[in-house]
């Protein structure tokens, strides 16, 4: 796709993209993580709970799709086609309403039924592009792709959930939970956006300061460190149900558990960080062509780097949430992206993209490191973070594991 498009075109893809990520804060406002804590602990009816987040993402989804509209128009710079694409991907927002769906497969640790639906998107969205790149389709034709993709996986989820012989009702709710629900997940709501806007202001400051062509050679380098991202995550997703109910147990068994995924979270991207390192600029000559190459091996280091900062803190945020604590997160978030903002603006103009990576990379140390030792609170998950850090050098992280570990076979 990178290469059909090129340099300019997919900058293009990548710029309203990001703008529909922004903008996608609203469609799960915060509800994603409540919603696998109120499942795992069964105090409220589950028809009324999955009633209730149906209808507050529906709400969100419109709220969303509408704030995707007015970025545009604050966006003096975006041509037609970027804005054709946004209205486009915006689509996409009305399926995601079966992520409910999913978060109870989660919560019921049947993760294959979710994981199934997602391939099938994929191989179905792939063939797409696939035809888009024959028939040598418009810019603008693959703004449907998103929209498309989210409506299968919907579909999928959907048929699957009622074949379990569950009702899937919008009746199914009551307005003491959606309030229950929403009072829980506004702090995550505004942590979410700080975070999504720490991730992606980077992408919107270099298309609208260096041009689209800059913000292709960024963007290729960042999908490349999607794949072990996007492995952790699927892992992350086997565990967080059952991070939950050791936490509820009340036993030490808890740490021990987290310490253990997060150090495999550590390791696998610790050894992305020397793969990415060593092969990342031949890796984007080979799958995306001479044209996105960024001829120095710092940049696709720093990016690694920073990763490998990141990943003991990927349950931070499940542990506040179950400690009651989800403000902690919004605050020190909007003081990361504060950060990152002003480092861009210092660095961005100076060293391009490579700055961008590089205000991405302080700022990590600055949060992760330095601005989550300061509570005493987030205290206790800081050991485990640095512990973690450290086994993932010194230990083998896969071992014990693989007993704990609800997809069995996964680590044989």
């Amino acid at each position: 796709m990178a290469r059909y498009l090129g340099p300019e075109r997919f900058g293009q893809y990548n710029f309203a993209l990001s703008i529909i990520t922004i903008s996608s804060v609203f469609v799960t406002l915060g509800l994603d993580r409540i919603l696998i804590k109120e499942f795992a602990s069964k105090s409220i009816n589950k028809d009324i709970l999955l009633g209730s987040g149906l209808w507050i993402k529906f709400t969100g989804s419109i709220i969303g799709y509408l704030l995707a509209i007015f970025i545009c128009v604050l966006t003096p710079d975006t041509d037609t086609e970027t804005r054709s694409l946004v209205l486009l991907m915006g689509l996409s927002y009305l399926f995601r309403l079966s992520e409910c769906i999913e978060i109870w497969f989660q919560s019921e640790l049947k993760l294959e039924i979710a994981a199934r639906a997602k391939l099938i998107a994929l191989l179905i969205s792939s063939l797409i592009k696939c035809t888009l790149i024959f028939y040598e389709f418009s810019l603008i034709s693959f703004g449907v792709i998103l929209t498309v993709e989210m409506a299968v996986i919907s579909l999928f989820l959907t048929i699957a959930y009622v074949k379990t012989g569950e009702r899937l009702s919008f009746l199914s709710f009551r307005f003491d939970v959606v309030k229950s629900l929403i009072s829980q997940s506004w702090p995550l709501l505004f942590s979410a956006l700080s975070g999504i806007l720490y991730t992606q202001i980077d992408k919107l400051m270099i298309g609208a300061n260096l041009g689209m062509k800059e913000l292709a050679f960024y963007a290729v380098y960042l999908q490349i460190m999607m794949i072990p991202r996007l492995f952790i995550a699927s892992l992350n997703m086997s565990f967080s149900t059952m991070v939950s109910q050791k936490y509820a147990a009340g036993d030490n068994g808890f740490w021990t558990f987290l310490t253990r995924v997060l150090t495999i979270n550590t390791w696998i991207a610790f050894l992305a960080t020397i793969l990415l390192t060593v092969f990342g600029v031949p890796l984007i000559k080979v799958l995306f062509g001479n044209d996105f190459c960024y001829d120095s091996y710092a940049l696709p280091m720093i990016i690694a780097i920073s990763y490998v900062i990141q990943a003991p803190g990927s349950f931070r945020v499940e542990y506040l949430i179950l400690s009651s604590d989800a403000k902690t997160i919004f605050y020190f978030r909007i003081i990361a992206l504060l950060c990152n903002i002003s480092l861009n603006y210092l660095l961005l103009p100076i060293y391009g993209i490579l700055g961008t990576a590089i205000s991405g990379l302080i700022t990590t140390i600055f949060y992760e490191i330095i601005l989550n030792s300061i509570p005493l609170q987030s205290r206790n998950y800081q050991k485990v973070y640095l512990i973690s850090l450290c086994n993932a050098i010194t230990q083998k992280p896969l071992v014990k594991l693989k007993d704990h570990c609800p997809i069995k076979g996964i680590f044989k």
